[in-house]
């Protein structure tokens, strides 16, 4: 967000989605917009509190029941023109080894992967496959930001303070912000026996102590979850140097 052109533009803006991979730090950042400025999510549920009564019943008309998913950029291909141009898209990116350590050692719920090479080289295709069709979003009717998560983690005032000067959006809470915690409730890949969010942070707190993913994250701590012999391999096989560079990511 540090790259936002700030021009004279004036939007009027109705929508917010944002947009990224599984364990990219999608929700995070959602829930830090959605919680601090005064803008209705494209994407819901019904449980969804982000989301009043009457903005659910007015995307209700505009969308019908067009199923749109924050991990899956297609999703948003088929939505009318009009609402496009009424629809800011954040498209959140972490770092590439730090999202293979996230989906590998704090897997999503529904998924598990073996930590070899292989599987290492079809996450990352998978990392490239869903960037380009998000990039692509850039060339559409929608507003765009590509926004890195280490830089919300960092610095998540000035995010809120500049997203919403640009946009126009008003925050909820004046002067004061609201952060989303730090400690998480993902899942601990080597326990079969956790099923609930619950558990999963107690169960980490009973193993590690503390987690928290600002220090995780800002301090590289991840890279302790990888062998330095497959850091090198990862840097010089595996990662996609131009796909990365255009993220804002530099790896040698």
């Amino acid at each position: 967000f540090q790259d936002v052109d700030f021009g004279d533009t004036y939007y009027e803006i109705e929508w917010i989605m944002v947009l990224g991979q599984k364990k990219s730090g999608q929700s995070y950042v959602r829930q830090l917009v959605l919680d601090n400025l005064f803008v209705d999510p494209l994407d819901t549920a019904e449980n969804d509190h982000h989301q009043s009564p009457f903005a659910a019943e007015r995307r209700k008309k505009v969308l019908g029941n067009h199923q749109i998913s924050r991990d899956e950029p297609l999703s948003l291909g088929h939505i009318s023109e009009t609402l496009k141009k009424k629809t800011l898209v954040l498209f959140v990116t972490k770092d590439p080894l730090a999202w293979l350590v996230s989906i590998l050692e704090r897997p999503h719920h529904s998924q598990r992967y073996k930590k070899d090479k292989a599987t290492m080289r079809s996450l990352l295709r998978e990392r490239s496959k869903f960037s380009h069709h998000a990039l692509s979003l850039k060339h559409t009717d929608f507003l765009f930001e590509q926004i890195k998560y280490e830089d919300i983690l960092r610095e998540p005032a000035l995010f809120i303070r500049r997203i919403s000067h640009k946009y126009n959006f008003h925050p909820r809470r004046g002067s004061e912000l609201l952060i989303p915690h730090h400690h998480t409730g993902d899942f601990i890949h080597d326990d079969e026996h956790i099923q609930f969010y619950g558990q999963a942070r107690r169960a980490r707190y009973r193993r590690l102590g503390h987690f928290d993913r600002r220090d995780y994250y800002l301090n590289h701590e991840y890279l302790d979850d990888l062998d330095d012999t497959l850091i090198k391999y990862i840097h010089h096989n595996l990662i996609n140097p131009k796909l990365e560079s255009s993220l804002g990511y530099k790896h040698h």
